[in-house]
């Protein structure tokens, strides 16, 4: 029995899970997805990020990384990344001049083509400011 925060999950992902992490790593095949919310206002870095940290304590698979091996027959799996950060997770971006919603289109797109650094888990949420009408967003 594992004695972790992800007991609920199994360490092995499961082929389906694996199929899509390693086909992943060409964009034009890439299975993610991004989510671009645009809000009445500007957001705080600060308390966005005591949220998410409040909310990981419900899906403790936030903090685990993908391990892989060079071994095609070995299983991939998800274990705890003893360096997260959640600074290197929940991150503020300004919007490129002139902050209109065509830049904010191109960031969240430039942002959603942007691998995950390799060692971490694979997520981010990115606070968008800069925005011309005085809105905030988030991409995820």
């Amino acid at each position: 029995m594992r004695e972790t925060p992800t007991d609920d999950f199994e360490p092995t992902m499961t082929d389906d899970e694996a199929l899509m992490w390693r086909i992943g790593v060409d964009p034009w095949l890439d299975p993610s997805g991004s989510l671009l919310v645009v809000l009445d206002r500007r957001v705080d870095l600060d308390l966005l990020r005591r949220k998410v940290a409040a909310g990981i304590l419900s899906m403790p698979r936030l903090v685990e990384r993908v391990v892989d091996t060079d071994r095609p027959l070995e299983a991939l799996r998800w274990e705890i990344d003893p360096d997260f950060d959640l600074t290197n997770h929940v991150v503020e971006v300004a919007v490129p001049a002139p902050g209109d919603r065509r830049a904010l289109l191109d960031l969240t797109t430039e942002i959603h083509m942007t691998p995950f650094p390799a060692g971490r888990p694979p997520w981010r949420i990115v606070l968008v400011t800069g925005l011309a009408d005085g809105s905030g967003a988030l991409i995820a």
